[in-house]
């Protein structure tokens, strides 16, 4: 499982323009000093980067970059040591001192490959003095998989337990141990031809998903076979007071309202979060969770679903969860098969009929 490039101490909560599309969490880039040699041609010092993770590959729309003084930035696109480490492309940019800069990279980084973000030099010659520079990426995240010619695709959009972190470390596990991998195996051994896209980012609320929805940014010019919805669980980190749950159903609502208007044959699966092991915030989820079970039957819809993930395994077993600390949101790979096995499983091959019909 590949990692990506270390986080910056003063750096790591400096993202910019972080999107529900980019599900590719480039971590801070750090500051760094660059000094010229005798004869004023500096040597570039990498200051962030990330590997792709193992079974996914990513499409990087965009680079932004903003650095506090006049500099120059040099993105190399590379296959991984093992592969020699040849380089696949590169791109050079140049940064006016605090203006924010979107780069078009339009690139594949795909398994054993990886992008690094480089210094290559101050504007003034001579400068040896630290420059700081913070970025983040804009693109998709697709596993190795990827279809392009399939015939339905499966739209998951979510948090990190849908994008598959590895809680503690800057990884994801490999797709096939995630429940949303399990799902789409699902299809693939019953003979479909079929290809996941997964629209999912670390840290998001209901609101930021929200804010995607309105911005019409999950449409794909075609129709969904399946989507498949799983948020709130940041939500719960926040005061959980009445007013947050008018706000999280009132998400819940125009996202369900979008699935019904847009892909209207599709099927959907409504996902009450997993398991959190801390009490308190056990019971504001398990509100979250009951608002959106009540709205999905409130539906009648035959192509609507609710799974209590929640139910997946109990709260307290924290056997179940990746999170070292005292907080416990994500579940482990046991916690993921758990939720495929106990829950989502049985409600697809008790509704096979149904559901096989959305998919061609």
């Amino acid at each position: 499982m590949a990692k990506g490039f270390p986080v910056s101490q003063t750096t790591s909560n400096n993202i910019l323009n972080r999107t529900v599309e980019e599900s590719l969490a480039l971590p801070g880039l750090a500051d760094s000093a660059i000094n010229y040699n005798g004869n004023l041609s500096p040597s570039a010092v990498t200051i962030g980067g990330f590997v792709a993770y193992a079974g996914r590959m990513y499409y990087i729309r965009t680079l932004s970059l903003i650095a506090d003084k006049d500099c120059e930035i040099l993105v190399d696109f590379q296959r991984d040591t093992d592969y020699g480490g040849q380089k696949t492309g590169y791109m050079r940019a140049f940064l006016f001192a605090k203006v924010p800069y979107v780069l078009p990279v339009n690139q594949w980084v795909k398994s054993n490959q990886r992008m690094v973000v480089s210094l290559v030099g101050p504007y003034t010659s001579g400068d040896t003095s630290a420059i700081k520079v913070r970025g983040g990426v804009v693109g998709e995240d697709y596993t190795e998989n990827y279809n392009t010619n399939a015939d339905n695709t499966i739209l998951f959009f979510g948090d990190s337990n849908t994008y598959g972190a590895d809680a503690g470390t800057f990884a994801t596990y490999d797709f096939s141990d995630l429940y949303t991998g399990k799902i789409l195996n699902y299809f693939i051994n019953k003979g479909k031809s079929v290809r996941p896209i997964v629209k999912a980012s670390k840290g998001i609320t209901t609101q930021a998903l929200d804010k995607e929805v309105r911005q019409n940014r999950l449409d794909i010019g075609q129709q969904y076979s399946m989507i498949v919805y799983n948020a709130g669980t940041n939500n719960v980190l926040t005061t959980n007071t009445q007013a947050d749950r008018d706000l999280v159903t009132a998400n819940y609502t125009n996202f369900i309202n979008w699935a019904n208007t847009r892909h209207p044959n599709a099927i959907k699966i409504y996902c009450g979060i997993f398991p959190i092991g801390v009490s308190t915030q056990e019971a504001d989820a398990n509100a979250l969770r009951t608002i959106l079970s009540g709205l999905v039957t409130s539906l009648g819809d035959t192509n609507s679903f609710y799974v209590n993930l929640g139910s997946s395994f109990t709260a307290t077993d924290l056997t179940k969860y990746a999170d070292g600390g005292s907080s416990k949101l994500h579940p482990n790979i046991t916690g993921h098969g758990l939720a495929w096995t106990n829950v989502i499983k049985p409600v697809f091959d008790a509704n096979l009929t149904t559901i096989l019909e959305a998919f061609s």
